[in-house]
């Protein structure tokens, strides 16, 4: 069993917290990916997970073991946790299978167990002979995953492992990790600073920020009901809008939304791909000018300006507001021309 549980984490660098009474459970098995702005905290929750630091307050328990209590302080080495850093960090004068094989005692099994690595992070076996500089940056990751699942770890710390890579190689790799970790039924942490890689990678979400946890749970419960607004802007693009509620409708300048609230003023928040473009003459909703496109292939990047209709007696709450939607790339819509704007679905409030 491999569940590990953070109760009250805390550590300070002189006068400044870095990590503030984190409390955070990963089940075993589980894949969580923790994101926030530089600085929010994330890498130093992972070097006290691993042992390269000591927390100053709380404990760090895997598997109902405390690595860190009165009794002492685990090192890294006896953790079992894996830990694959931005970079790879490989050593530059080994080879591969030395690189893989340096944390295995020089045993019969070794350079068998140094080939199966090898074969499971889908590298032939004949790369063990040559050196880092003689791999691409892809392979050099798999590599250091390797090297980190060579003692048959618990739990596996990524360290923003990904973002050297090109786009295409990023998602080709997150996907092939994600595989290669569920499979062993590895306990995984991910830190990142890609919402979207988290959002896809993770069956649990954790959002830092200055050192705090702010908010835990699903992909989906946190995109979709986030904590404030700026947890939502963090997580993808957002439409923070003022609202009358009332019967269970929040009246915003972009129209009537239905909402889970009791009547008041709030702060509701909308998706982008909530808000759905036509061309204005085609039907109801409210009034928009395009300002602008940019092509992106299978969508295009539309900004819009909504319009105020006072006359059409829609609630004025706010003034013009532009917000950046995307489109399907056979819209292609003339800046400047109008359009009406339905929303979907309904509105998330925010508690405060």
């Amino acid at each position: 069993m491999s569940e590990l549980i953070l109760s009250a984490l805390g550590k300070s660098y002189g006068r400044v917290p870095a990590v503030e009474q984190v409390d955070l459970t990963i089940p075993a098995g589980a894949r969580m990916a923790i994101v926030g702005p530089s600085g929010s905290g994330k890498t130093s929750l992972l070097r006290l997970i691993a042992g390269f630091e000591a927390p100053d307050a709380g404990r760090i328990i895997l598997g109902g073991v405390p690595l860190n209590d009165g009794a002492g302080f685990a090192p890294p080495h006896r953790r079992e946790i894996g830990y694959v850093p931005q970079e790879g960090a490989l050593f530059p004068h080994l080879s591969i299978a030395a690189n893989i094989g340096f944390g295995l005692a020089r045993a019969p099994g070794r350079e068998a167990r140094v080939a199966e690595l090898l074969q499971q992070v889908g590298l032939p076996y004949d790369f063990g002979r040559r050196r880092p500089h003689e791999l691409s940056g892809g392979q050099q990751q798999r590599v250091a995953l390797a090297r980190a699942m060579a003692r048959k770890p618990r739990v596996m710390l990524l360290d923003e492992p990904f973002s050297a890579l090109d786009a295409g190689l990023r998602e080709a790799m997150r996907d092939m990790v994600a595989s290669i970790l569920g499979e062993a039924g590895i306990t995984t942490i991910l830190v990142t600073h890609d919402q979207a890689e988290a959002l896809s990678f993770a069956h649990l979400l954790a959002v830092m920020r200055e050192g705090r946890l702010i908010q835990s749970g699903t992909p989906q419960a946190l995109y979709r009901h986030p904590a404030d607004p700026a947890t939502a802007r963090f997580l993808g693009e957002a439409i923070i809008l003022s609202a009358m509620v009332e019967n269970g409708l929040a009246h915003t300048l972009l129209g009537p939304v239905p909402v889970a609230s009791g009547p008041g003023t709030r702060t509701v928040m909308l998706r982008p791909e909530q808000l759905l473009l036509a061309p204005r003459h085609t039907g109801a909703g409210t009034t928009a000018r395009i300002v602008s496109q940019s092509f992106e292939g299978a969508s295009w990047r539309t900004v819009v300006e909504h319009l105020p209709q006072p006359e059409a007696g829609e609630p004025i709450l706010e003034t013009a507001s532009v917000f950046t939607l995307r489109v399907p790339s056979a819209m292609e819509l003339a800046p400047g021309s109008l359009v009406s704007i339905q929303v979907t679905g309904s509105a998330h409030v925010f508690s405060t």
